[in-house]
């Protein structure tokens, strides 16, 4: 997912310096814009506060049992005839699925597939910053934003369905799954992790 980003990100910049001066000098912040966030599936409104911040509100959901709710707060600046902003963010999450991996009961073999079920909430603070660039796509001009948040994650996850004898394979050459980061099992407590994130948005104004 990082590399797919980066690479459509260097893609509009490639296309977008192709064009003449960017007309967001002129035409951002928009007084209230629709924001479809291209690589967290979420969509979100902008709305002017002042006239220099913003306040943002984005939300996902993608199965019945997901909820994302990030809101934003931002000033911006025009820095080397870029305009940029700084901001901070706040980030909550609430999902429930059910999965499958590779099991043996403790100290002994053979490994079996076993289904389970996972819930987990995060709740992340952060800091932003990113800037705003159009790109001429198919003779229409398009509004993007690029945003960089860093900050701290906390998370709480639990994983039912395994007895108590049972563990998954998480090292074993015939584990079905090489379980990443965000399905590790905090056993029900909260654990701080480091945030780090990059988003492209595409910008809809709806009102100049």
């Amino acid at each position: 997912m990082k590399n797919t980003l980066l690479l459509f990100l260097a893609l509009l910049i490639f296309i977008n310096s192709n064009g003449q001066q960017s007309k967001t000098d002129s035409l951002m912040p928009f007084t209230t814009s629709l924001k479809l966030n291209l690589n967290g599936f979420r969509i979100g409104v902008e709305q002017k506060i002042t006239r220099t911040s913003t306040v943002q509100l984005e939300i996902g959901r993608f199965r019945k049992e997901t909820l994302i709710l990030s809101p934003q707060i931002r000033i911006y600046k025009r820095v080397f005839r870029v305009l940029g902003f700084i901001g901070a963010g706040y980030l909550y999450k609430k999902d429930g699925y059910n999965a499958a991996d590779s099991v043996h009961v403790i100290g002994s073999g053979p490994d079996y597939l076993k289904s389970f079920r996972i819930t987990k909430y995060v709740h992340a603070f952060t800091l932003n910053s990113g800037f705003f660039f159009d790109a001429h796509v198919f003779k229409r001009t398009l509004f993007f934003e690029f945003n960089f948040a860093a900050g701290i994650r906390y998370k709480k996850s639990n994983l039912y369905g395994l007895e108590p004898n049972e563990e998954i394979d998480f090292v074993g050459t015939d584990a079905y799954i090489l379980r990443p980061q965000h399905e590790q099992n905090t056993k029900g407590k909260f654990v701080l992790y480091p945030e780090i994130n990059g988003f492209v948005r595409l910008i809809i104004p709806l009102i100049k």
